[in-house]
Order: C-alpha cells, then structure tokens, then sequence
C-alpha cells in the first residue's frame, strides 16, 4: 500500500505526469502537495518585499548624495551606509 496522500499521476511538483518525477525524500511524499495559491501569495510577499528593500535602499542613496555631497569627508558610519 502507498503511504503517499499524492495522487499517483501528479507528481511532486504538481504537474499531471505519468514518466518524470522530481527527486524528493519520502518523508515530503507523505504530505499533499501546496495549493497553487500559495505560490502566488508567496511570490506576492516576495515582490512587495524586494520592492520595499530597493525603494528604502534607493531613499538612503539619495539623502547622502543629497545631503552629505557638500561635505568632503564622510564618517566611517556615513561610509559604511552608503556601501551597503
């Protein structure tokens, strides 16, 4: 008897399939696959996620390329900030 709860023609990923399989531990065999949902509101996280990151990396760029420009030296925190 299989222990799998995964239908026997849908295969790790998913997809409908009769011949390939993607290489898995048997123990992740035991459980059902996501539903498609779940990909899309992870995908969704990760773009908003990404989004904010680079906005907040592009406003800390250009406030010391604002405002710290007239300065000739930049201390070794103001340094360390604008190398990240």
């Amino acid at each position: 008897m299989n222990e799998s709860s995964w239908p026997s023609n849908v295969s790790d990923s998913g997809m409908l399939t009769t011949t390939t399989s993607v290489p898995c531990h048997e123990h992740w065999r035991k459980f059902p696959p996501p539903r498609p949902e779940v990909h899309y509101v992870v995908g969704t996280l990760l773009v908003l996620i990404g989004t904010t990151g680079a906005l907040g990396n592009s406003l800390v760029l250009f406030v010391f390329t604002r405002y710290v420009e007239g300065r000739m030296q930049l201390h070794p925190s103001e340094r360390f900030l604008m190398d990240l």
